[in-house]
This record gives structure tokens, sequence and C-alpha cells, in this order.
């Protein structure tokens, strides 16, 4: 997915702010599932923030989603040139590889996840799920997420 389109996307959906505060409870600015009480979550948070692959370069793989983070950033807009505010995800897997993107789509199917589930540190192991990207009207795109897995197959039977 292009940065224009990224941008575009930002810019339709809620404000980034009122984003990740709904997924926080409160003003803040970073959500994440990591427990950052302690020294070894808060460095698992900075290395996840900081050292990421783009998910447009894992889409249609299984990711085994352990942890999530949501921050709010400012990028430059490609008409304007402007800051404007968005919200950068990073998905964690099992093996604490991280993956990015800025998708409001990405962040509403994610937060109708973990309504029905939970975040993921209230889950007893990591979630299979899998990121594609659909086609939407004229040359929009966006993020579809499906968990993946015995579970979903189960679910999808009514068991």
């Amino acid at each position: 997915m292009s940065n224009e389109m990224n941008n575009e996307i930002a810019r339709r959906g809620a404000g980034a702010r009122d984003m990740v505060s709904s997924l926080a409870g409160d003003d803040s600015l970073v959500f994440t599932s990591i427990d950052r009480t302690n020294r070894d979550g808060a460095i698992a948070l900075f290395n996840a923030m900081s050292d990421s692959e783009s998910l447009n370069e894992h889409l249609g793989e299984t990711i085994m989603l352990k942890d999530f983070v949501a921050e709010v950033i400012e990028i430059e807009d490609n008409v304007t040139k402007e800051p404007i505010s968005v919200v950068r995800t990073v998905l964690i897997d099992d093996k604490g590889t991280a993956y990015h993107a800025i998708s409001d789509q990405l962040v509403r199917a994610l937060r109708r996840m973990f309504t029905l589930t939970g975040d993921p540190s209230t889950w007893a192991e990591p979630t299979p799920i899998i990121v594609t990207e659909q086609r939407g009207k004229g040359p929009n795109r966006f993020f579809q997420v499906k968990i993946a897995g015995p579970a979903a197959t189960a679910a999808a039977k009514g068991k």
C-alpha cells in the first residue's frame, strides 16, 4: 500500500488520537498489550516500536499474534506537506517479530477482534491471524484481518 494511500486512509477515518484513546480507555498516545510496568516489558515495547517489518511484505501469511501496539505518530501529508496524526499499528508475533502498518481499517478490525476475544494480554496463547489487502471502491484498498487455524475452522462449522 503506497504512502499516499495510507495518508488518505488515515485522513478519512476517525482522528488518530481518538482511535488510540478508545483502545486505551484514556488520553494515551500509545496503547499496548505488552506489560510495560517492568524493564523487560518496556524494552520489548521499545524494540517492537523501533524495529519492525512492513506488514505489506507479509500479507496472506499466518502471524501468531502475541502482542499489539497502537501509537499516534505524525507524518507529512503527501499533498499539503503539512504534518498529520495517524495511528501506526505494530503486530508482534510469538517469536518477537514485529510488523507495522498505518491503516484505520486495520485498527478498527483489531478493535473489533479484541472486543470479542479480549486483547492479547488476556490470551492464554497467541492467536493465528491472516492479514490481507482488499480492494474497495475506486482506487481504495484496505486491510482485512481473519482469525486462522483450528479455532476459526471450528467456529465456522458452528462447534
